[in-house]
Formats: structure tokens, sequence, C-alpha cells
């Protein structure tokens, strides 16, 4: 509840100078620069209309040293009183009525409630029993996993991964076994698997 008694929130409006009209409305956590009103990361709206203007655009804090709940009322408030484009209600490129309710991850009580609200009915795979089939297929194909599959390295990279390769024995020794499916390692001590022998296969290969 602190929180919400943090008075160091503002609510702040684009201005675009070529028709003296806001075009943005958004709320932040105050900073000496009013950092978020700067931002440029905006939507495709926000950004078309920067460019029709030539940048020329202007920021004007409406409201600062309020609480967040203010500052989030007031946004909506002020987007009610402009109107959106997107629903030709008027001149702001606000995509909804309330902004979008966070500043650097935090969520008023009321944005919780709404997802809370929302995430109610959502039944997306509820009660879905998985085959015995389909779990050894899933777990088949997390098994070969890899971060980079697909990516093509250039011979100047390989060669410096080679390099930096250079010298390590942790799998030295080791020998390459399959069963048609999976490839895996094993130690020179141990012995072969059931169903499995010496070798790698190449074609839906998963490595273990």
């Amino acid at each position: 509840m602190a929180h919400f008694e943090n008075t160091n929130y503002y609510v702040y409006r684009h201005i675009r100078l070529d028709k003296n009209e806001p075009f943005y409305i958004g709320i932040g956590k105050y900073s000496k620069t009013y950092n978020r009103s700067k931002d440029t990361r905006r939507n495709a709206i926000w950004k078309n209309i920067v460019k029709k203007c030539n940048n020329n655009y202007k920021i004007q804090i409406v409201l600062d040293y309020i609480t967040y709940e203010e500052a989030y009322q007031k946004e909506k408030e002020f987007i009610a009183l402009y109107g959106k484009i997107c629903d030709g209600t008027g001149t702001l490129c606000n995509i909804l009525d309330e902004g979008t309710g966070s500043i650097k991850g935090y969520m008023s009580e009321i944005n919780k409630q709404n997802l809370i609200d929302r995430m109610k009915n959502n039944s997306y795979g509820k009660g879905y029993k998985w085959s015995e089939e389909k779990k050894e297929k899933f777990s088949l194909s997390r098994k070969g996993y890899k971060n980079n599959l697909g990516k093509k390295w250039s011979e100047e990279t390989k060669k410096k991964m080679a390099e930096s390769h250079k010298g390590n024995t942790a799998t030295k020794g080791y020998k390459w076994i399959t069963n048609g499916v999976v490839n895996k390692r094993i130690k020179p001590e141990e012995s072969l698997p059931t169903d499995f022998y010496y070798g790698k296969t190449t074609l839906k290969k998963h490595t273990i």
C-alpha cells in the first residue's frame, strides 16, 4: 500500500506543432529528465504522426508529483477527453483507454484485477491429456533442442571456435551411439544400451 502513497508519478502529452493538437497521452515515474515522456519506442500511429509533422512536436508535463493511481486515473480522463484515432473519436494515437497500466514492471491493483478477470474464462488446454505416444515424441524433440539450430557460422567464426576448444578433454574418448532415432555419447568403459549401436543417425536425429 505504501507504493500508492509514492507521489513520484506524472502525466504528460505530446503535441504536434503543425496543428497545435495533442496526439499522445502517457504517464511516467519522475526523474530529473522525465525520461519516459521522451521515449520514442511507440506504436505505428505515433511514428506516422511524428513523420508527418517532420518530428516537430513538444512534450508537455500536465501533472506531476502525484501517486500512481492518480496518474493512472488522469491518463484515462485525458484519453477520453481528446479521443483516439483508432476508434475515430479524436486525435490521440493511444490504443487503450488507460494506456499500458504499468511502469517499470509495476502493475496497479486495478490492472491486476482486470488481468485476473480476463484469465478466469481462459480454458485453453484445460483437461487435455497427453497420450504416451505424444509424451514420448515431445520428450525426444526437446532432447535435441539447440539455441543455434540451423545457424550458419562464418569460416572465421568456425576457426575461432575451434581454437577456443583446443585442449578441451571433457568428452575425450567418448563414443557416439544411436538407436536410429537418438544420438548420444557414452564413456569408453560403458556398454551399449539395448537397441543401440555405434555411430550416428542423420535422419530426424535427436542428440542427447
